[in-house]
């Protein structure tokens, strides 16, 4: 395993606080429709009556689960109880699910065995990525650990749900295992958007026993998106952990580093060396720096927050996460004299030396400096990066490497230092590129987006309404290039052809007649249901039927006129417009969206006066 899965629900909450999605005014929240006032309850947005619920899905087999006590119980351990139904939760909830295990191990581990699709499996033996000893099979990892595992993927292919993570255009892996890839993520997400799935099929409400609203649909395919999101960021942070980047299998005796973080994370007074020596210490031990200021990275593929160097584009750059740990870091089997990888240098005449306290019983220890280098930053912070063991030719029968030099609590308090705000920024960099397509709505040229005859309904049918409405779309999403950052460069225009269906959410107003004049305001006057009504078709301004569209960043606003099979009605008290885009990038599907308020419908007065003549005494004919 790479980190605990308690430290993977802590580094998620971190990240999550970094995210767009919990940035100053809710933008992104108020797009995606999951905004506070559109929900019951602002701390479980994707609650209902019913309870939570959240999908395994594969094609047109879906069901439903909810989440375990199993999760519930992790956070408390890290402080975070009461976020669990949150956005945030439904990430963690992910992140710790992602290492679930199969019928053995799962006994010692204490996941719920839950998966509907036998036979359970090891997840956590497909988090090892290794960008530099296997190429060019895009770092393929294995760990000795999980041997009995067959096949095993490496973490980009395990979690993007492709076999070519790394090339110019990914294809998906339809026969894939994992079943919350940011695939799995990008789906669920279009389906909260508009009720059909990728095929344009509506999605079905009888869900095995469950027979769902499509308001709970929608609430409970946005969970998913974030309980999938989560399984992905958590592989992500394991590329932070430098074991899982340099092939090494990690079990009970080789634990050392993530034991010890984990201690940290829940602010324990102990913790184990090697499985076997416990640690006493007084009080508890200093909690985790998740945010020391690093910058979230901003690349332009998913692949990228894995290695830049496998990807396409021959970037010279160490830039992914996996690059950064595989050639900064020692690990227990890969020290000093191994020569396996050329970084860190295995010469140890290449380190300064200094002695100092090792913290433990007045016990002084001989620590070898050396550089880390980062290749989006352009810095190299001066850490400790190997301990010189105590028995140094003292016991001749012990391995050489080991004997000579070890891993010891200053080593991982300096690479926790560097690992653990890494993982968190590149955790919130990829939860924002998710989610970087951007949609602008504004009025078509007429002025107004929809219009209706109210003379001719009938004032008994609170049904009758708006069927078509017009708007003008504007693909407003923005690609970073650059140093990975995005300060000081241009943006990369991103587009092509792809599908927009909108929609209306909307509630209707209690009243039985259609009424416009004198409306509620009180909130008991909502409709307790919320309505979702999607598109049926679309024409351009001259009419012409449209099947797809391009939607360039920077260009113009293009006007699309929208049928919809069932009316907005005239009695509605609040009316959402969501567009959603759907299209296809070079790394890989992407979408975007918007989500727009609108008044409720509104009385224009037409009157004729072609017949009247107005005289100057202030008569009328």
């Amino acid at each position: 395993m790479g980190y605990e899965v308690s430290t993977h629900a802590a580094l998620t909450n971190a990240a999550f606080e970094r995210t767009a999605l919990n940035s100053a005014g809710k933008a992104l929240a108020i797009d995606l429709g999951t905004l506070p006032w559109l929900v019951q309850d602002p701390e479980k947005p994707f609650k209902s009556a019913n309870g939570a619920f959240y999908f395994n899905f594969r094609g047109s087999q879906v069901f439903g689960l909810t989440p375990s006590e199993y999760e519930l119980g992790i956070l408390k351990g890290v402080g975070l109880v009461g976020l669990e139904s949150s956005i945030a939760g439904w990430l963690m909830r992910g992140a710790i699910r992602e290492d679930d295990g199969g019928e053995v191990v799962k006994s010692k581990i204490g996941n719920p065995a839950d998966d509907p699709f036998p036979p359970l499996i090891n997840r956590f033996c497909n988090h090892f990525l290794d960008p530099i000893a296997q190429r060019p099979i895009y770092g393929r990892g294995f760990s000795s650990f999980c041997f009995w595992e067959s096949p095993i993927f490496d973490s980009a292919q395990w979690t993007l749900g492709t076999l070519e993570p790394f090339v110019t255009t990914p294809s998906e892996w339809a026969l894939r295992r994992n079943h919350y890839t940011v695939l799995d993520a990008r789906e669920a997400m279009w389906r909260a958007l508009t009720l059909t799935d990728k095929t344009g099929n509506a999605i079905a409400r009888q869900v095995g026993p469950y027979n769902f609203t499509y308001e709970e649909l929608r609430r409970y395919y946005w969970a998913s998106t974030f309980r999938a999101l989560g399984n992905v960021v958590h592989a992500i942070q394991d590329m932070g952990q430098p074991q899982h980047v340099r092939n090494e299998g990690h079990g009970l005796m080789g634990s050392g580093y993530e034991k010890y973080v984990d201690a940290r994370a829940r602010r324990l007074s102990e913790y184990k060396v090697d499985g076997l020596q416990l640690i006493s210490t007084k009080g508890q031990l200093p909690g985790l720096v998740y945010d020391n200021g690093y910058p979230i990275p901003r690349f332009t593929r998913y692949s990228d927050y894995w290695s830049t160097r496998l990807g396409p584009n021959s970037d010279p750059r160490y830039a992914g996460l996996a690059d950064y740990s595989n050639r900064g870091f020692f690990t227990i089997d890969s020290n000093i004299g191994n020569t396996a990888y050329p970084m860190p240098s295995p010469s140890a005449s290449n380190y300064g030396r200094i002695r100092a306290d090792s913290g433990f019983f007045g016990i002084s220890a001989t620590y070898l400096m050396g550089s880390v280098p980062d290749d989006l930053t352009n810095f190299l912070d001066t850490v400790s990066m190997s301990t010189e063991g105590v028995f140094a030719g003292l016991v001749g029968s012990l391995p050489s490497l080991r004997r000579q030099y070890t891993l010891s609590k200053r080593n991982y308090d300096d690479r926790a230092n560097l690992l653990i705000p890494r993982a968190v920024a590149y955790s919130a960099g990829f939860i924002d590129y998710f989610f970087r397509g951007t949609m602008q709505v504004s009025l078509p040229a007429d002025g107004v987006y929809a219009i209706a005859d109210h003379a001719q309904f009938n004032a008994g049918n609170p049904a009758s309404g708006f069927t078509k409405i017009k708007l003008k779309l504007a693909n407003t999403t923005r690609h970073r290039v650059g140093d990975g950052f995005g300060a000081g460069h241009d943006w990369r225009p991103a587009g092509g052809g792809g599908e927009v269906p909108p929609q209306w959410q909307l509630r209707l107003g209690p009243e039985q007649e259609v009424r416009l004049a004198g409306g509620q305001s009180l909130a008991s006057c909502r409709g307790a249901v919320e309505e979702i009504v999607v598109s049926s078709s679309v024409t351009d301004a001259q009419g012409a039927p449209v099947t797809s569209a391009a939607l360039v960043s920077g260009a113009a606003p293009q006007e699309f006129h929208f049928t919809f099979p069932d009316a907005l009605p005239l009695n509605v008290t609040d009316v959402y417009l969501q567009a959603a885009y759907r299209g296809h990038s070079a790394a890989g599907r992407c979408g975007g969206r918007c989500h727009q308020g609108h008044p409720e419908p509104t009385f224009l007065s037409i009157f004729n006066v072609t017949d009247s003549t107005a005289c100057f005494n202030g008569a009328w004919k």
